[in-house]
Protein backbone atom coordinates (compact mmCIF):
# COMPACT_ATOMS: atom_id res chain seq x y z
CA UNK A 1 0.00 0.00 0.00
CA UNK A 2 0.99 3.58 -0.49
CA UNK A 3 2.41 5.50 2.45
CA UNK A 4 -0.58 7.92 2.67
CA UNK A 5 -2.93 4.95 2.88
CA UNK A 6 -0.86 3.28 5.61
CA UNK A 7 -0.82 6.53 7.60
CA UNK A 8 -4.58 6.93 7.13
CA UNK A 9 -5.28 3.38 8.36
CA UNK A 10 -3.01 3.91 11.37
CA UNK A 11 -4.73 7.15 12.38
CA UNK A 12 -8.25 5.77 11.89
CA UNK A 13 -7.53 2.64 13.94
CA UNK A 14 -6.04 4.62 16.83
CA UNK A 15 -8.80 7.24 16.64
CA UNK A 16 -11.46 4.56 17.07
CA UNK A 17 -10.37 4.05 20.70
CA UNK A 18 -10.68 7.77 21.48
CA UNK A 19 -14.04 7.86 19.69
CA UNK A 20 -15.28 4.89 21.70
CA UNK A 21 -14.17 6.50 24.98
CA UNK A 22 -16.00 9.72 24.06
CA UNK A 23 -19.19 7.82 23.18
CA UNK A 24 -19.12 5.86 26.45
CA UNK A 25 -18.53 9.05 28.43
CA UNK A 26 -21.49 10.75 26.74
CA UNK A 27 -23.73 7.75 27.42
CA UNK A 28 -22.63 7.57 31.05
CA UNK A 29 -23.25 11.29 31.61
CA UNK A 30 -26.66 11.22 29.89
CA UNK A 31 -27.84 8.31 32.06
CA UNK A 32 -26.54 9.54 35.42
CA UNK A 33 -27.38 12.24 37.92
CA UNK A 34 -25.29 14.59 35.77
CA UNK A 35 -27.77 14.35 32.88
CA UNK A 36 -29.33 17.84 33.37
CA UNK A 37 -25.91 19.46 33.61
CA UNK A 38 -24.67 17.52 30.58
CA UNK A 39 -27.64 18.71 28.52
CA UNK A 40 -27.15 22.27 29.75
CA UNK A 41 -23.50 22.19 28.71
CA UNK A 42 -24.30 21.48 25.05
CA UNK A 43 -27.26 23.90 25.12
CA UNK A 44 -24.97 26.74 26.25
CA UNK A 45 -25.14 29.77 23.93
CA UNK A 46 -21.67 31.40 23.85
CA UNK A 47 -22.76 34.34 21.66
CA UNK A 48 -26.12 34.98 23.30
CA UNK A 49 -25.41 38.59 24.30
CA UNK A 50 -23.71 39.68 21.08
CA UNK A 51 -25.39 41.63 18.30
CA UNK A 52 -23.35 40.48 15.31
CA UNK A 53 -25.07 41.03 11.93
CA UNK A 54 -24.42 37.40 10.98
CA UNK A 55 -26.26 34.11 11.11
CA UNK A 56 -24.16 31.94 13.41
CA UNK A 57 -24.71 28.68 15.28
CA UNK A 58 -26.47 29.30 18.57
CA UNK A 59 -25.65 26.53 21.04
CA UNK A 60 -22.34 24.85 21.75
CA UNK A 61 -23.74 21.67 20.21
CA UNK A 62 -24.65 23.60 17.05
CA UNK A 63 -21.11 24.97 16.82
CA UNK A 64 -19.78 21.43 16.86
CA UNK A 65 -22.29 20.26 14.23
CA UNK A 66 -22.12 23.25 11.88
CA UNK A 67 -18.54 24.49 12.34
CA UNK A 68 -16.23 21.71 13.52
CA UNK A 69 -18.00 19.07 11.43
CA UNK A 70 -17.43 21.25 8.38
CA UNK A 71 -13.70 20.71 8.97
CA UNK A 72 -14.41 16.98 9.31
CA UNK A 73 -16.17 16.93 5.94
CA UNK A 74 -13.35 18.96 4.39
CA UNK A 75 -10.83 16.31 5.43
CA UNK A 76 -13.16 13.53 4.25
CA UNK A 77 -13.37 15.35 0.91
CA UNK A 78 -9.58 15.52 0.72
CA UNK A 79 -9.29 11.80 1.43
CA UNK A 80 -11.87 10.95 -1.22
CA UNK A 81 -10.17 13.13 -3.82
CA UNK A 82 -6.77 11.59 -3.07
CA UNK A 83 -8.07 8.07 -3.49
CA UNK A 84 -10.10 8.86 -6.62
CA UNK A 85 -7.42 10.96 -8.35
CA UNK A 86 -4.09 9.47 -7.31
CA UNK A 87 -4.90 6.54 -5.00
CA UNK A 88 -5.91 2.95 -5.63
CA UNK A 89 -9.42 4.01 -6.74
CA UNK A 90 -8.09 5.96 -9.73
CA UNK A 91 -8.41 2.76 -11.80
CA UNK A 92 -12.04 2.46 -12.90
CA UNK A 93 -11.90 -1.32 -12.95
CA UNK A 94 -10.62 -1.39 -9.37
CA UNK A 95 -13.16 1.20 -8.24
CA UNK A 96 -16.12 -0.53 -9.86
CA UNK A 97 -16.62 -3.22 -7.20
CA UNK A 98 -16.53 -0.99 -4.08
CA UNK A 99 -18.72 1.59 -5.83
CA UNK A 100 -21.44 -0.93 -6.59
CA UNK A 101 -21.04 -2.55 -3.16
CA UNK A 102 -21.46 0.86 -1.50
CA UNK A 103 -24.63 1.49 -3.51
CA UNK A 104 -26.04 -1.85 -2.39
CA UNK A 105 -25.01 -1.05 1.18
CA UNK A 106 -26.93 2.23 1.03
CA UNK A 107 -30.07 1.25 -0.88
CA UNK A 108 -31.07 -1.83 1.13
CA UNK A 109 -30.75 -0.15 4.58
CA UNK A 110 -32.86 2.76 3.32
CA UNK A 111 -35.45 0.32 1.95
CA UNK A 112 -35.57 -1.57 5.26
CA UNK A 113 -36.05 1.68 7.20
CA UNK A 114 -38.87 2.77 4.87
CA UNK A 115 -40.51 -0.66 5.12
CA UNK A 116 -40.40 -0.60 8.94
CA UNK A 117 -41.69 2.98 9.18
CA UNK A 118 -44.34 2.50 6.48
CA UNK A 119 -47.57 4.25 7.48
CA UNK A 120 -45.89 6.49 10.05
CA UNK A 121 -46.01 10.33 9.83
CA UNK A 122 -43.70 12.10 7.41
CA UNK A 123 -41.59 13.36 10.32
CA UNK A 124 -40.63 9.76 11.13
CA UNK A 125 -39.86 8.79 7.53
CA UNK A 126 -37.38 11.67 7.24
CA UNK A 127 -34.71 9.48 8.81
CA UNK A 128 -34.53 6.99 5.92
CA UNK A 129 -30.88 7.87 5.20
CA UNK A 130 -29.62 7.31 8.77
CA UNK A 131 -28.67 3.61 8.34
CA UNK A 132 -26.98 4.26 4.98
CA UNK A 133 -23.71 5.49 6.50
CA UNK A 134 -20.51 3.76 7.62
CA UNK A 135 -18.12 5.07 10.28
CA UNK A 136 -14.61 4.58 8.84
CA UNK A 137 -12.79 5.06 12.14
CA UNK A 138 -14.80 2.48 14.09
CA UNK A 139 -14.93 0.04 11.19
CA UNK A 140 -11.18 0.09 10.67
CA UNK A 141 -10.67 -0.01 14.43
CA UNK A 142 -12.58 -3.30 14.66
CA UNK A 143 -10.58 -4.76 11.77
CA UNK A 144 -7.37 -3.60 13.47
CA UNK A 145 -8.37 -5.35 16.69
CA UNK A 146 -8.97 -8.62 14.85
CA UNK A 147 -5.51 -8.48 13.31
CA UNK A 148 -4.07 -9.72 9.99
CA UNK A 149 -4.76 -13.37 10.86
CA UNK A 150 -8.48 -12.83 10.28
CA UNK A 151 -8.37 -9.60 8.23
CA UNK A 152 -5.72 -9.51 5.48
CA UNK A 153 -4.72 -6.19 3.95
CA UNK A 154 -6.95 -6.52 0.81
CA UNK A 155 -10.03 -6.75 3.07
CA UNK A 156 -9.10 -3.50 4.85
CA UNK A 157 -8.53 -1.74 1.53
CA UNK A 158 -11.86 -2.98 0.15
CA UNK A 159 -13.74 -1.82 3.25
CA UNK A 160 -12.00 1.55 3.09
CA UNK A 161 -12.94 1.91 -0.59
CA UNK A 162 -16.58 1.02 0.15
CA UNK A 163 -16.64 3.50 3.04
CA UNK A 164 -15.21 6.25 0.83
CA UNK A 165 -17.98 5.82 -1.75
CA UNK A 166 -20.43 5.50 1.15
CA UNK A 167 -19.34 8.90 2.48
CA UNK A 168 -19.64 10.39 -1.00
CA UNK A 169 -23.19 9.05 -1.25
CA UNK A 170 -24.03 10.41 2.20
CA UNK A 171 -22.86 13.87 1.16
CA UNK A 172 -25.03 13.76 -1.96
CA UNK A 173 -28.01 12.68 0.16
CA UNK A 174 -27.42 15.53 2.62
CA UNK A 175 -27.24 18.05 -0.22
CA UNK A 176 -30.39 16.77 -1.95
CA UNK A 177 -32.66 15.74 0.92
CA UNK A 178 -31.50 17.50 4.10
CA UNK A 179 -31.06 21.04 2.85
CA UNK A 180 -33.49 23.90 2.67
CA UNK A 181 -33.16 25.40 6.15
CA UNK A 182 -35.78 25.47 8.86
CA UNK A 183 -38.18 27.26 6.57
CA UNK A 184 -37.72 24.63 3.87
CA UNK A 185 -36.35 27.01 1.23
CA UNK A 186 -33.09 28.24 -0.22
CA UNK A 187 -31.78 31.81 -0.18
CA UNK A 188 -30.62 32.75 -3.71
CA UNK A 189 -28.63 35.75 -2.47
CA UNK A 190 -26.61 33.76 0.04
CA UNK A 191 -26.13 30.93 -2.45
CA UNK A 192 -24.71 33.37 -5.01
CA UNK A 193 -22.35 34.76 -2.38
CA UNK A 194 -21.27 31.23 -1.49
CA UNK A 195 -20.67 30.32 -5.14
CA UNK A 196 -18.66 33.50 -5.64
CA UNK A 197 -16.50 32.75 -2.60
CA UNK A 198 -15.96 29.17 -3.76
CA UNK A 199 -15.05 30.20 -7.31
CA UNK A 200 -12.57 32.79 -6.02
CA UNK A 201 -11.11 30.20 -3.63
CA UNK A 202 -10.70 27.76 -6.53
CA UNK A 203 -8.74 30.41 -8.42
CA UNK A 204 -6.39 31.58 -5.69
CA UNK A 205 -5.70 28.14 -4.23
CA UNK A 206 -4.08 27.12 -7.52
CA UNK A 207 -1.94 30.26 -7.56
CA UNK A 208 1.44 29.55 -5.95
CA UNK A 209 1.69 33.19 -4.86
CA UNK A 210 -1.12 32.60 -2.37
CA UNK A 211 0.76 29.82 -0.57
CA UNK A 212 3.38 32.08 0.98
CA UNK A 213 3.45 34.81 3.62
CA UNK A 214 0.36 36.76 4.52
CA UNK A 215 -1.30 35.87 1.19
CA UNK A 216 -1.82 32.35 2.53
CA UNK A 217 -4.58 33.83 4.70
CA UNK A 218 -6.62 34.78 1.61
CA UNK A 219 -7.91 31.23 0.90
CA UNK A 220 -8.74 30.85 4.60
CA UNK A 221 -10.76 34.07 4.56
CA UNK A 222 -12.60 32.95 1.42
CA UNK A 223 -13.40 29.61 3.07
CA UNK A 224 -14.76 31.52 6.07
CA UNK A 225 -16.91 33.70 3.78
CA UNK A 226 -18.25 30.55 2.11
CA UNK A 227 -19.14 29.03 5.49
CA UNK A 228 -20.85 32.23 6.69
CA UNK A 229 -22.82 32.47 3.44
CA UNK A 230 -24.00 28.86 3.63
CA UNK A 231 -25.30 29.08 7.21
CA UNK A 232 -28.41 31.11 6.21
CA UNK A 233 -28.52 29.79 2.61
CA UNK A 234 -30.48 26.59 3.22
CA UNK A 235 -27.57 24.32 2.27
CA UNK A 236 -25.64 22.77 5.13
CA UNK A 237 -22.09 24.19 5.50
CA UNK A 238 -20.62 20.70 5.20
CA UNK A 239 -21.52 20.74 1.49
CA UNK A 240 -19.32 23.79 1.07
CA UNK A 241 -16.49 22.03 2.87
CA UNK A 242 -16.60 19.17 0.38
CA UNK A 243 -16.73 21.65 -2.51
CA UNK A 244 -13.58 23.33 -1.17
CA UNK A 245 -11.79 19.99 -0.91
CA UNK A 246 -12.70 19.20 -4.51
CA UNK A 247 -10.62 22.10 -5.88
CA UNK A 248 -7.52 21.63 -3.71
CA UNK A 249 -4.43 20.88 -5.88
CA UNK A 250 -3.56 17.19 -5.56
CA UNK A 251 0.22 17.27 -5.99
CA UNK A 252 1.50 19.19 -2.96
CA UNK A 253 -1.22 21.07 -1.11
CA UNK A 254 -3.69 18.20 -0.71
CA UNK A 255 -1.32 15.75 1.04
CA UNK A 256 0.05 18.61 3.16
CA UNK A 257 -3.43 19.66 4.33
CA UNK A 258 -4.50 16.07 4.87
CA UNK A 259 -1.40 15.29 6.92
CA UNK A 260 -1.89 18.45 8.99
CA UNK A 261 -5.64 18.25 9.61
CA UNK A 262 -6.37 14.54 9.83
CA UNK A 263 -4.98 14.03 13.37
CA UNK A 264 -6.96 17.04 14.63
CA UNK A 265 -10.14 15.66 13.08
CA UNK A 266 -9.55 12.06 14.18
CA UNK A 267 -8.50 12.82 17.75
CA UNK A 268 -10.31 16.11 18.36
CA UNK A 269 -13.35 16.92 16.24
CA UNK A 270 -14.81 13.42 15.96
CA UNK A 271 -14.60 12.73 19.72
CA UNK A 272 -16.13 16.16 20.42
CA UNK A 273 -18.99 15.35 18.08
CA UNK A 274 -19.43 12.00 19.84
CA UNK A 275 -19.57 13.78 23.19
CA UNK A 276 -22.22 16.17 21.91
CA UNK A 277 -24.34 13.69 19.93
CA UNK A 278 -24.05 10.23 21.52
CA UNK A 279 -25.60 11.11 24.89
CA UNK A 280 -28.87 9.17 24.72
CA UNK A 281 -31.01 8.93 27.85
CA UNK A 282 -32.34 5.39 27.60
CA UNK A 283 -34.99 5.97 30.27
CA UNK A 284 -36.47 8.79 28.20
CA UNK A 285 -36.42 6.65 25.07
CA UNK A 286 -38.12 3.70 26.78
CA UNK A 287 -40.66 6.05 28.30
CA UNK A 288 -41.64 7.42 24.88
CA UNK A 289 -41.98 4.00 23.22
CA UNK A 290 -45.49 3.52 24.57
CA UNK A 291 -46.71 7.07 24.02
CA UNK A 292 -45.45 7.53 20.46
CA UNK A 293 -45.57 4.51 18.10
CA UNK A 294 -43.24 6.26 15.65
CA UNK A 295 -40.47 6.18 18.26
CA UNK A 296 -40.22 2.39 18.18
CA UNK A 297 -40.42 2.16 14.38
CA UNK A 298 -37.63 4.71 13.96
CA UNK A 299 -35.41 2.89 16.47
CA UNK A 300 -36.12 -0.49 14.84
CA UNK A 301 -35.75 0.84 11.30
CA UNK A 302 -32.33 2.33 12.02
CA UNK A 303 -31.05 -0.71 13.92
CA UNK A 304 -32.24 -3.23 11.31
CA UNK A 305 -30.97 -1.06 8.49
CA UNK A 306 -27.47 -1.14 9.95
CA UNK A 307 -27.48 -4.73 11.22
CA UNK A 308 -29.31 -6.43 8.35
CA UNK A 309 -29.38 -4.01 5.44
CA UNK A 310 -25.67 -3.25 5.31
CA UNK A 311 -24.28 -6.80 5.15
CA UNK A 312 -27.03 -8.09 2.84
CA UNK A 313 -26.77 -5.03 0.58
CA UNK A 314 -23.00 -5.22 0.24
CA UNK A 315 -22.88 -9.01 -0.12
CA UNK A 316 -25.71 -8.98 -2.67
CA UNK A 317 -24.02 -6.27 -4.71
CA UNK A 318 -20.67 -8.10 -4.76
CA UNK A 319 -22.39 -11.39 -5.64
CA UNK A 320 -24.26 -9.67 -8.48
CA UNK A 321 -21.02 -8.18 -9.81
CA UNK A 322 -19.36 -11.58 -9.96
CA UNK A 323 -22.45 -13.30 -11.32
CA UNK A 324 -22.70 -10.85 -14.22
CA UNK A 325 -18.95 -10.53 -14.74
CA UNK A 326 -19.12 -6.81 -14.04
CA UNK A 327 -16.37 -6.94 -11.40
CA UNK A 328 -14.47 -9.46 -9.27
CA UNK A 329 -13.30 -9.64 -5.70
CA UNK A 330 -9.67 -8.65 -5.08
CA UNK A 331 -7.24 -11.51 -4.62
CA UNK A 332 -7.26 -12.57 -0.97
CA UNK A 333 -10.89 -11.56 -0.32
CA UNK A 334 -13.14 -14.59 0.27
CA UNK A 335 -16.91 -14.67 0.63
CA UNK A 336 -16.37 -14.95 4.37
CA UNK A 337 -14.57 -11.62 4.23
CA UNK A 338 -17.39 -10.07 2.18
CA UNK A 339 -19.95 -11.12 4.80
CA UNK A 340 -17.72 -9.89 7.60
CA UNK A 341 -16.82 -6.52 6.13
CA UNK A 342 -20.46 -6.03 5.12
CA UNK A 343 -21.45 -6.42 8.76
CA UNK A 344 -18.61 -4.19 9.96
CA UNK A 345 -19.83 -1.54 7.48
CA UNK A 346 -23.03 -1.51 9.54
CA UNK A 347 -21.19 0.53 12.18
CA UNK A 348 -22.78 3.87 11.35
CA UNK A 349 -22.04 6.06 14.37
CA UNK A 350 -20.50 9.44 13.37
CA UNK A 351 -22.18 9.92 9.99
CA UNK A 352 -25.41 8.22 11.09
CA UNK A 353 -25.64 10.41 14.20
CA UNK A 354 -24.98 13.46 12.03
CA UNK A 355 -27.80 12.56 9.62
CA UNK A 356 -30.05 11.82 12.61
CA UNK A 357 -29.61 15.38 13.84
CA UNK A 358 -30.32 16.78 10.38
CA UNK A 359 -33.44 14.65 10.05
CA UNK A 360 -35.02 15.08 13.49
CA UNK A 361 -33.38 17.82 15.55
CA UNK A 362 -35.73 20.57 14.34
CA UNK A 363 -38.74 18.24 14.13
CA UNK A 364 -39.11 15.95 17.12
CA UNK A 365 -36.67 15.35 20.01
CA UNK A 366 -38.20 11.94 20.82
CA UNK A 367 -37.51 10.70 17.30
CA UNK A 368 -33.96 12.04 17.47
CA UNK A 369 -33.35 10.12 20.72
CA UNK A 370 -34.85 6.98 19.20
CA UNK A 371 -32.70 7.30 16.10
CA UNK A 372 -29.57 7.71 18.25
CA UNK A 373 -30.48 4.62 20.24
CA UNK A 374 -30.99 2.72 17.00
CA UNK A 375 -27.61 3.88 15.70
CA UNK A 376 -25.81 2.84 18.88
CA UNK A 377 -27.60 -0.48 19.21
CA UNK A 378 -27.35 -1.36 15.52
CA UNK A 379 -23.67 -0.39 15.37
CA UNK A 380 -22.74 -2.49 18.41
CA UNK A 381 -24.58 -5.54 17.08
CA UNK A 382 -23.13 -5.05 13.59
CA UNK A 383 -19.62 -4.88 15.04
CA UNK A 384 -20.20 -8.07 17.03
CA UNK A 385 -21.67 -9.86 14.02
CA UNK A 386 -18.81 -8.80 11.76
CA UNK A 387 -16.18 -9.87 14.28
CA UNK A 388 -17.90 -13.25 14.73
CA UNK A 389 -18.12 -13.89 10.98
CA UNK A 390 -14.50 -12.93 10.35
CA UNK A 391 -13.16 -15.04 13.20
CA UNK A 392 -15.50 -18.04 12.93
CA UNK A 393 -15.71 -18.38 9.15
CA UNK A 394 -19.52 -18.49 9.14
CA UNK A 395 -19.72 -16.54 5.91
CA UNK A 396 -18.01 -19.18 3.82
CA UNK A 397 -20.36 -21.88 5.04
CA UNK A 398 -23.30 -19.72 3.99
CA UNK A 399 -22.06 -20.02 0.44
CA UNK A 400 -20.89 -23.59 0.77
CA UNK A 401 -17.50 -22.39 -0.47
CA UNK A 402 -14.06 -23.59 0.63
CA UNK A 403 -12.28 -21.12 2.86
CA UNK A 404 -9.17 -21.00 0.68
CA UNK A 405 -10.91 -19.51 -2.37
CA UNK A 406 -9.58 -16.11 -3.28
CA UNK A 407 -6.38 -16.44 -1.26
CA UNK A 408 -3.20 -15.33 -2.98
CA UNK A 409 -0.89 -18.05 -4.23
CA UNK A 410 2.34 -18.59 -2.37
Amino acid sequence: MLHPLREFLKHETAASYVLLAAALLALAAANSALAPHWAALWAFTPLENTNLPLTLPTTLQAWVKDALMAVFFFVVGLEMKRELVSGHLRDRQVAKLPLIAALGGMLLPAFIFLAVTWGQPTDAVRGWAIPCATDIAFALGILGLLGPKFVPAPVKVLLLAIAIFDDLGAMVIIALFYSGGEGGGLSPLHLLLAIGAWATFAGVVHDKNFHKGWLAAVPLLLALVLWLALLPSGLHPTIGAVALAAVIPTKKLLPKLEHMLHPWVAFGIMPLFALSAAGVNFSAVSGSLGSNPATFTVLLGVALGLLVGKPLGIYGAVWLCERTGLAKRPVGVTWRHVWGLGAIAGIGFTMSLFVSKLAYEAVHPELLAAAKAGVLGGSVLAAALGAWVLTRGAGASLRGEPMQRGKPKK
